[in-house]
């Protein structure tokens, strides 16, 4: 057994025996594992605002090329998700 075995044994036995120090331990690792928890969602909700930002902005990039191309905007709109109201602003850009 190795030596950072050998001590994790001895301090599992001494919180064992202290009855304190034994749930000063477990709410320490419930702690810990709580902010994990919420260090998890951050990235999630991180990850998941990042996709939904690059697929708007490639609708946006499409829609652009489509405007070029005079496709009709409610076709337009059928094809990327944006709203008609966005396409006409993203139309009147191109005028000015």
């Amino acid at each position: 057994m190795n030596k950072e075995m050998e001590e994790a044994g001895k301090k599992l036995m001494e919180l064992s025996a202290d009855d304190e120090a034994w749930e000063i331990a477990e709410a320490r690792a419930r702690l810990v594992f709580a902010n994990e928890l919420e260090n998890n969602a951050r990235e999630q909700k991180g990850r998941t605002e990042g996709l939904v930002q690059g697929r708007t902005e490639k609708g946006i990039e499409i829609a652009k090329k489509m405007i070029f191309d005079d496709v009709k905007l409610e076709l337009i709109s059928k094809f990327t998700g944006l709203s008609i109201s966005d396409l006409e602003q993203i139309k009147d850009s191109y005028r000015n």
